[in-house]
């Protein structure tokens, strides 16, 4: 849960109990956000902000409703802490913590199943990847002990994860590191319970709350469209937009590398019951688990990431892969296709971190801060936020760096933003500058 308290200090911090971490804030902010994308970044902030008493949040996205396009909607929903190779990720703990609290925040407020704990197969086809997965599992099997079983793995053979799996895995496979504390959500339903979540504590703190229907072209759009309707300034704009961030005249330099996923859904004849995961995905979704969540293509051309989804083109790239993994699925019927493009962050030596910071462009025609530790940026502007670049792993990261974001937000403090996260050098920021053609100007 989230307190709020008049006694909190001015500026919010964090405090450690039981079953989690506790945002303490002032009892009212008075503070109008924009929110651009209703994806997992953008409503994984949405939430943190209006707990922290934001008086309005108002969230821009193309979609007409939370769970209808972009990636967030057609993610597999596998919630695990690992690399391919079975280590954590980075702050891979602390983002299935956050997300497993998220997800019970959001099951009380949906009439929906969001999420069940499935457990995760990982195979390994060649004896290197057996070899890592091995060493990884043997690492992690104390892990059940710890206060956090989140890196709990097991190494298992073919025929015993086979036997978990509920179908035969292929004849290729030499050995299976078994995640069971992984769980798999159906990232539509999750979306909506977020945005009901969302209503939850508006309509509780009684605060404002708009899904905004539009794809604005510039940050500059954002203050204009909060003008015609003749209303207050906003103090921060968040843009949580994935791929399509780079569309924003002013960030159009942004080093985000776009890559398109295509899935196919098929009949789950094969009766398989835990994911399996190997490069690709076999996700058992739907009702009852009858139908197969499969993908996913990376596709990089720039001229065909807005393409809508073949599945002539997903079928060749996809079913020789899955097929290796489980056999039987070679005459599963081909239900349907869909498609995402992710916003892949450049890599670091975390691997891919996303990126999340303050901008170094300002909105103008924002309300300027008022000299209280709020201001956002010289110039009559106020702050701009990215919280973007999550890739593949938009479920473990959204909760725990939406927080993050929120909180600084809140306080308009960078430095309390994760220190790897904010790497848009100074080089990156006059880059950014450079493509605008909207009048922002840099620090």
């Amino acid at each position: 849960g989230v307190v709020s308290t008049r006694q909190a200090p001015a500026c919010p911090f964090l405090m450690r109990m039981r079953g989690g971490w506790l945002l303490l804030l002032p009892a009212a902010v008075a503070m109008r956000v924009a929110v651009l994308g209703g994806g997992l970044a953008g409503l994984g902030t949405a939430v943190p902000l209006l707990d922290g008493g934001a008086d309005e949040v108002h969230v821009y996205d193309a979609e007409v409703g939370p769970g209808l396009g972009g990636a967030s909607a057609v993610a597999a929903g596998l919630l695990h802490p690992f690399t391919p190779k079975g280590r954590e990720i980075w702050m891979g703990q602390e983002g299935f913590a956050a997300t497993s609290a998220l997800l019970q925040r959001c099951e009380a407020v949906s009439s929906e199943r969001v999420s069940e704990a499935s457990g995760l197969l990982r195979l390994a086809l060649d004896h290197d990847l057996a070899s890592e997965l091995e060493r990884a599992s043997r690492a992690g099997g104390a892990a059940a002990a710890a206060p956090s079983a989140a890196l709990e793995q097991r190494w298992l053979s073919a025929s015993d994860a086979s036997a978990i799996a509920g179908a035969t895995v292929g004849a290729g496979v030499e050995g299976v590191a078994h995640a069971p504390s992984a769980l798999c959500v159906d990232t539509p339903a999750y979306l909506r319970a977020l945005w009901a979540l969302c209503g939850r504590i508006a309509r509780e703190r009684g605060s404002g709350l708009e899904w905004r229907c539009s794809a604005l072209p510039s940050l500059a759009a954002v203050a204009a469209a909060a003008s015609e309707r003749g209303e207050a300034p906003y103090d921060a704009v968040v843009v949580c937009l994935g791929s399509r961030a780079s569309d924003l005249a002013e960030l159009s330099g942004l080093p985000l590398r776009p890559c398109r996923g295509q899935n196919l859904h098929l009949e789950n004849r094969a009766g398989l019951e835990t994911p399996l995961i190997c490069g690709k995905y076999i996700v058992p979704v739907g009702e009852g688990g009858d139908l197969l969540l499969c993908g996913a293509t990376f596709e990089y051309d720039p001229e065909g990431l807005r393409e809508p989804p073949s599945e002539a083109e997903a079928a060749a790239a996809l079913l020789a892969p899955l097929e290796e993994m489980l056999p039987s699925i070679r005459d599963a019927p081909i239900v349907r296709c869909d498609a995402g493009v992710r916003a892949l962050p450049p890599r670091s030596h975390f691997g891919y971190v996303p990126l999340v910071c303050k901008l170094p462009v300002e909105v103008r025609g924002a309300r300027r801060g008022d000299g209280g530790g709020r201001s956002a940026l010289g110039g009559g502007g106020c702050a701009a936020w990215l919280f973007g670049g999550l890739g593949s792993r938009g479920l473990i990261h959204h909760a725990v760096l939406g927080r993050s974001v929120a909180e600084a937000v809140l306080a308009c403090d960078e430095s309390r933003l994760p220190e790897h996260t904010r790497r848009l050098d100074a080089r990156m920021g006059e880059l950014l500058v450079s493509h605008s053609d909207t009048g922002h100007s840099s620090h």
